[in-house]
């Protein structure tokens, strides 16, 4: 799984502009593997460089917790370069 270091520049500086689609998608499957291997909310947070509440949100998500059980059940995620 990629970290945070190698996720492109405009992922992790505050943009100025929503976060395209696939930015968003990206980021998702980033935290989606560790959540479902049951990290500690904190330490993913800290991963992921976001708070632990944007990630209890996330994981309330019916659609978040289909993506955390996808990853559980050993799916992958290939990240493409642009």
């Amino acid at each position: 799984m990629p970290s945070v270091k190698h996720m492109s520049h405009e992922m992790r500086e505050p943009a100025n502009r929503p976060p395209s689609l696939e930015e968003l998608r990206r980021a998702h499957h980033l935290k989606a593997p560790l959540l479902g291997l049951d990290r500690d909310m904190r330490e993913v947070a800290a991963i992921c460089d976001t708070t632990p509440e944007h990630l209890e949100q996330l994981a309330a998500d019916p659609s978040f917790q289909e993506l955390i059980g996808y990853y559980r059940g050993g799916g992958t995620f290939k990240l493409s370069r642009r």
